[in-house]
């Protein structure tokens, strides 16, 4: 038997387990087919499952992990894909009554590359009929009916990808696959807590305050005071005398600000104090902190989120669809995560465009670094000994002295060597 709380688990989570041989494919499709056959015909989740395929791609992904030919992280992960995907010789309705039955003998091309990737189909999700191309005013407009919230069975999920917000919340899969053209994704993940959801809490006075300070002051680290609430899984968290002000550095006067929530450290939200809300290239900096981690290079967490400021939108504008990415702040909380082995060394910031910019060593004296190298941990300590001793090695103006062994001595080499590898994939200077 697997416990629910494995079937809630991330991919990631669950990927690790299968790769150590710890959790079984096949036992894992079996408990998820369960939990589909029956809470997902009563949330109207599913327009079809596929139980045979399921176990044949499940038994086959168990015989290649056992034999040593792991594909990689979706390698016996099963999944859900929306009724707008085909899938050879499955019913494929599209939601609609008119095509009730339809086939095609082939996979569509997203579960063709699943398929090479190992992951397991264990169905097609109820999906609102012809994801919504002809219009439509009620839940109900699908050939599987409302899909309904698992958290309360009286609301519809949202959005065409209805289906496949419940099933997920549901935990009647790893993952499931939607569509978005206009909330599709978004409307479900944000109504089920896929998304998470975020709420601002603020009097009138200070959000006219916040405001001000967006259009006129976009440099003032000026804090207004807020309750903070989190919405996210089916759970809702609460914390008073949270800190909101503008935040980034480039992208401070951008037409839709960032936000910087300050949690009081006695009361700290999932073990951190801050969070970061961005607002701006929101797909790239979540992808890029995922392919980062995936990369073994150390960074932030990051995730999409949204949020509401006194039940709406906030004074900083709205992203596109809604959307931040809702960002690990780099801080001595991130750095006990990222390196648990020397979590209490210091964390510095470097900006791009304040002077002096070059990469030198400039002696012994640590005044020489602080316009350069910005303290984010241990700041009261006024320790620089690590920064002065690190450049004196790997300081451009130091070559003539540069040997591997001093080098080892000051960094380490392969996560340097991984950090530089992931930014010229991403492109970045």
């Amino acid at each position: 038997m697997i416990a629910r709380e494995l079937l809630d688990g991330t991919i990631g989570e669950l990927a690790s387990r299968i790769r150590k041989r710890e959790l079984s494919p096949v036992a894992l499709t079996e408990a998820y087919l369960e939990r589909s056959a029956t809470i997902g015909k009563r949330l109207n989740a599913y327009a079809t499952l596929m139980p045979e395929r399921a176990l044949a791609e499940a038994r086959e992904a168990e015989r290649e992990i056992a034999a040593g030919r792991y594909r990689g992280v979706l390698h016996g992960i099963p999944y859900a894909a929306k009724d707008l995907l085909a899938a050879k010789g499955a019913p494929t309705s599209w939601g609609a009554k008119p095509y009730e039955g339809q086939t095609f003998d082939y996979d569509a091309h997203v579960i063709r590359k699943l398929r090479e990737a190992g992951a397991v189909l264990l169905g097609k999700a109820a999906m609102i009929e012809l994801a919504g191309g002809m219009g439509y005013r009620y839940g109900t407009a699908s050939i599987s009916g409302g899909a309904k919230n698992p958290w309360d069975e009286r609301c519809w999920t949202c959005g065409s990808s209805s289906g496949s917000g419940a099933i997920v919340a549901a935990a009647l899969a790893a993952f499931a696959i939607g569509t978005e053209t206009w909330g599709s994704i978004v409307c479900p993940s944000t109504y089920t807590g896929i998304s998470p959801l975020y709420k601002l809490i603020m009097t009138a006075a200070e959000t006219a305050q916040l405001q001000t300070i967006f259009n006129s002051a976009p440099n003032s680290d000026a804090q207004m005071n807020a309750t903070f609430i989190s919405f996210s899984g089916g759970v809702t968290e609460l914390r008073y005398f949270a800190g909101i002000r503008n935040r980034g550095h480039g992208s401070r006067s951008a037409p839709q600000h960032n936000y910087r929530i300050n949690i009081p450290s006695a009361t700290p939200w999932k073990g951190v104090s801050a969070l970061n809300l961005n607002a701006t290239t929101v797909p790239a900096q979540v992808a890029g902190a995922a392919l980062a981690q995936k990369a073994g290079a150390a960074g932030n967490n990051s995730h999409f989120g949204q949020l509401r400021v006194n039940n709406g939108a906030g004074p900083g504008g709205t992203p596109a669809n809604s959307l931040y990415a809702a960002n690990e702040e780099p801080d001595s909380d991130w750095a006990s995560r990222a390196f648990p082995d020397n979590g209490g060394g210091n964390y510095y910031s470097v900006y791009r465009d304040i002077a002096p910019k070059e990469f030198n060593y400039r002696g012994e004296n640590p005044v020489s670094y602080q316009n350069t190298y910005f303290k984010g941990s241990n700041v009261s300590e006024d320790d620089w000994r690590d920064v002065m001793g690190m450049l004196e090695v790997m300081g451009d103006n130091q070559t003539a002295s540069f040997t591997m062994t001093r080098a080892r001595s000051v960094i380490d080499v392969e996560q340097w060597l991984r950090h530089l590898a992931v930014m010229s994939m991403f492109g970045n200077a």
